[in-house]
């Protein structure tokens, strides 16, 4: 994966999306950095193994993030591009518009959605980190407790996949032309075959089908053996990456003469994870009484100019997106 950052960072041509990119490529190498590392320290692997999932929600807000991007390159009109869409109810059948809201409603809640893997996603790595601390590692009422925390971690990972396939389904016609369907799958694949493995194999230990030997201890089966599926599946799923995230198209900008940045500020604006508590920061705001499904007038919701989507980060400065003017 290194080769594919590096030539992002190398054509910095579009940080509005390359950020993005780059945020859910690199969550391949940092979860199997984490892995090896839970295979090589045994002794204190109960505390890095909430960490790959921590990662993971990272990849999948940026990766919602990326599809917004696509949708509405500039922020500052992403709020008058929702409220004119027309409302539709579960089933896609078109509703009559109520108060000018559009579906600027429906946006907000899809927001929320997704960005609400981020708190929950701290608060149960931090559940993780205090059950650990507290107890025998070995002990079947700390491996009860540990499965509840992972069943609502993956109820939070769910909600917000299924939140962003939502999203894809009523914008598909905008989001199709960039392949973004195969950067959802992609993703989807690593989260799902990194998952399915460890559930199988916590829920045969817990039943007792699967048993410490001599040649198998219980760190084993716990930690070791899904520690090394998940490598070697961060292993199989980076080739995909190269064709589902490629850099072909900004280093084709490059080449026609469009300002790039250099490697470094590529590099720091890929870090720079400050724009994600922004996204945080507004999903507050929409759940409050009184802003859910409304235009923050006094300037609430121009803070998503902030993110890595503003026209300044690369994106047109059209008032509305063209397609959008197209249809209009």
């Amino acid at each position: 994966m290194a080769p594919l950052g590096f030539w992002h960072l190398r054509n910095w041509t579009c940080p509005s999306e390359q950020k993005l990119f780059l945020r859910v490529i690199f969550v391949i190498p940092i979860i199997a950095t984490l892995n090896v590392f839970i295979v090589w320290f045994y002794d204190t692997s109960w505390y890095l193994r909430p960490f790959p999932d921590f990662v993971e929600a990272f990849g999948v807000v940026s990766l919602f993030v990326l599809f917004v991007t696509y949708v509405t390159p500039n922020g500052s009109v992403r709020e008058q591009f929702y409220d004119s869409i027309e409302q539709q109810d579960r089933k896609g059948n078109p509703i009559p518009e109520k108060e000018g809201q559009g579906s600027l409603k429906w946006f907000h809640k899809i927001w929320i959605l997704v960005f609400q893997i981020l708190i929950g996603r701290v608060a149960t790595t931090i559940a993780s980190e205090i059950l650990t601390a507290t107890d025998c590692p070995t002990s079947d009422k700390l491996h009860h407790r540990r499965t509840i925390v992972n069943v609502i971690a993956n109820i939070e990972t769910v909600i917000a996949l299924l939140a962003i396939l939502r999203y894809y389904g009523r914008l598909k016609s905008h989001l199709q032309p960039r392949g973004s369907v195969w950067k959802l799958l992609t993703y989807k694949g690593v989260i799902f075959f990194s998952l399915f493995p460890d559930v199988i194999i916590q829920a045969l230990v817990s039943y007792k089908v699967l048993k410490p030997s001599t040649y198998i201890s219980y760190y084993d089966w716990q930690l070791g053996i899904p520690a090394l599926i998940a490598c070697v599946l961060m292993f199989l799923f980076s080739p995909i990456f190269w064709m589902t995230f490629p850099a072909t198209r900004y280093r084709e900008a490059a080449d026609r003469g469009q300002r790039r940045e250099s490697f470094v500020t590529g590099l720091i604006q890929v870090i720079d994870i400050s724009d994600l508590f922004v996204g945080i920061w507004l999903m507050v705001q929409m759940w409050r009484p009184g802003n859910y499904g409304k235009r923050y007038t006094n300037g609430v919701h121009k803070e998503l100019d902030s993110l890595p989507y503003n026209a300044s980060a690369g994106a047109p400065t059209s008032p509305l997106p063209a397609y959008h003017q197209q249809n209009n």
